[in-house]
């Protein structure tokens, strides 16, 4: 249980993941500013980075495979991913929504 080793499956959830972010790159709202995020959501939105990164590559027991008991971690797994993503669509949503009422504020 727990085999460390890179999973094709948990690149393809980062991948997806990141798509977002190419997408607000492109799509910047003008007079976006970075500066005086919440440092709370920024705690959430980091610590949800980190959780989904390292569950998602490290381990090899996720890639997929014929049925097995195996198939409960990976269930196990997949519940983690969620609410890893959970916190990190909190923290990066509260943030853009802040940096959004900013800027209607300042028009």
């Amino acid at each position: 249980m727990g085999h460390f080793g890179f999973s094709y499956v948990g690149l393809f959830y980062l991948i997806l993941l990141f798509l977002p972010n190419l997408l607000w790159v492109k799509n910047k709202p003008e007079g976006y500013d970075p500066s005086g995020k919440n440092p709370v959501l920024l705690l959430l939105e980091r610590v949800g980075e980190v959780c989904v990164t390292c569950c998602a590559v490290i381990f090899s027991d996720f890639n997929l495979r014929p049925w097995s008991p195996w198939s409960l971690w990976l269930a196990a797994f997949f519940l983690l991913m969620a609410l890893s993503t959970v916190i990190l669509g909190v923290g990066h949503i509260g943030i853009h929504l802040q940096h959004r009422r900013r800027l209607e504020g300042a028009l």
